[in-house]
């Protein structure tokens, strides 16, 4: 899919375990600087960009929630994360990225942090900007 660059921004409300943590707002060159950012985090330490994502959400999860104050590699690895979930749906393959800012997205991403094993009820609403009738 092409990069929309229309000024509209795709929404992110994104939950673990249930509790409601972040609303994130971008575009797709927001998009492109979280992937950015998170391979810079990931350099440092000589790992993957998902493995400094996977390993922050369970952080999350094993708290109940994001830091106080929320930090800002947690935030951006927690959206990092989202983004490049898979939508699993027909009319929308890939990841959710992809559909950034064409549609808004409500994720709730189940987190067993012991078993570091993730399930995630992702609901997509087309952004009503871009979809009009």
């Amino acid at each position: 899919m092409g990069a929309y660059t229309g000024a509209t921004m795709g929404k992110l409300v994104i939950a673990i375990n249930g509790k409601r943590l972040v609303v994130w707002e971008g575009d797709a060159a927001e998009v492109e600087s979280i992937e950015d950012q998170t391979r810079t985090v990931a350099n440092v330490g000589r790992i993957t960009p998902d493995t400094v994502a996977q390993s922050m959400v369970v952080g999350i999860a094993e708290r109940g929630g994001l830091m106080q104050p929320p930090q800002q590699v947690e935030l951006l690895a927690l959206v990092y994360f989202v983004l490049n979930l898979q939508t699993d749906e027909a009319g929308r393959p890939g990841h959710i990225r992809d559909y950034i800012p064409l549609y808004d997205f409500d994720v709730d991403v189940e987190c067993d942090a012991v078993a570091e094993m993730f399930t995630a009820n992702i609901w997509a609403s087309p952004d009503p900007g871009v979809h009009q009738g």
